[in-house]
């Protein structure tokens, strides 16, 4: 069973590889004058960087509702206490950022966000193309979603077949299988509607990779992975290393089919149903053997541990943040491939040190509130 009361050094790794892939993706932006298989390689560990977050982030919040079916009631209580302490993780850093971002917007530019609305309630990309402004967030709006509608579901479900004395946990698979199965309706729903239409990647990533409705089904595969992991501990840690080949065998095929099997209107099926859940598949045989994971050298862990602790502020810091003062003191179109490596170098140690100080200063602050005693007060009888 997982635990908690200890940070799982391979898990903090899985964090750290994919907060960096995500931070090398966006470095493509002082590479301008170059097209080539290293940009667009840039650009593919960005977006497998953000699959391994969604993976990891169903594995880990699967099990705390695991144990919660397990040790409690689950009543309505249990659930208003499991979000209040998600929210009290991911909410108030957002929105300080997000204001932030649009006070920064204000100040260079003399404009403000259109639908500003929308990014208060994460529905920048419910449903239709994610709006241009803050991008990064799209893949928190999913998250938050995930968050909301999990327990929603489990509880529903946990009442409804409770009358069948299940299993609690097998009401939890039940629970993450019915969600699977309903947004990979939607993404079905999706192809259908687009059928004739001839999509590029532009177009697939705006529309159906970054869309709330399509994506879900990615963290609740976490959920289904946790379950087996638990309930088989051991086949996992036996078979650890297969299970990693057998992972990264599958990814590196489907990376390769980036650019043998281009996105267009003839195979559309596989891209807008199939590609991303099998992302999400293999991405998930790679976890046991990460979490099983261990190295002696204190000094790589405590940097890894501390890359994966920034992981929440690098990812909301990064981009926008950041890109404000890039186009202010840079001329990107100037710059050559030395001068680029240069200054991806330097953002990545300036997101490091300012994604640091977002988390001593404020993140970190403000998640522990959530264990004062005034929160505490509501739910402890």
């Amino acid at each position: 069973m997982i635990t908690s009361k200890n940070r799982n050094f391979g898990l903090d790794a899985v964090r750290a590889i994919a907060i960096t892939l995500v931070l090398l993706g966006h470095t493509i932006v002082f590479f301008p004058n170059d097209q080539s298989i290293v940009t667009d390689m840039l650009q593919v560990l960005g977006v497998y960087g953000v699959e391994i977050f969604f993976v990891l982030s169903g594995f880990l919040i699967g099990n705390i509702l695991i144990k919660l079916i397990e040790t409690t009631s689950f009543t309505l209580k249990v659930v208003l206490h499991f979000w209040i302490r998600r929210w009290f993780r991911t909410l108030p850093l957002y929105f300080i950022v997000l204001i932030l971002n649009v006070v920064l917007l204000y100040f260079f530019f003399d404009a403000l966000p259109d639908r500003l609305w929308k990014y208060f309630l994460f529905l920048q990309n419910f449903s239709n193309e994610y709006l241009p402004f803050f991008p990064e967030s799209w893949s928190l709006s999913i998250e938050e979603y995930a968050y909301l509608l999990a327990p929603i579901g489990l509880f529903l479900t946990v009442k409804f077949f409770n009358w069948l004395n299940l299993d609690k946990r097998k009401v939890f698979l039940l629970n993450a299988l019915i969600l699977i199965c309903v947004f990979l309706f939607l993404k079905y729903m999706f192809y259908q509607n687009n059928i004739d239409i001839k999509q590029t990647f532009k177009s697939w990533n705006v529309s159906l990779k970054a869309i709330v409705i399509y994506r879900l089904d990615s963290i609740f595969i976490g959920f289904v992975l946790v379950y087996f992991f638990n309930s088989r501990n051991e086949y996992f840690k036996k078979n650890r290393l297969l299970m990693l080949c057998s992972g990264a065998f599958v990814l590196s095929i489907l990376l390769v089919a980036l650019y043998i099997y281009p996105l267009n209107q003839h195979n559309t099926f596989f891209w807008n149903v199939l590609y991303l859940p099998m992302n999400s598949l293999a991405i998930g045989a790679v976890l046991p053997y990460f979490y099983f994971l261990d190295i002696k050298p204190k000094r790589f862990k405590s940097f890894i541990r501390s890359i994966s602790l920034y992981s929440y502020s690098m990812y909301l810091l990064h981009y926008t943040f950041i890109s404000y003062f890039i186009y202010q003191w840079i001329d990107l179109k100037q710059l050559n491939w030395t001068v680029g490596v240069f200054c991806s170098i330097m953002y990545l140690g300036a997101v490091y040190v300012i994604s640091r100080v977002s988390y001593c200063y404020i993140e970190q602050p403000l998640t522990e509130l959530r264990d004062s005693k005034f929160i505490k007060s509501f739910f402890s009888k």
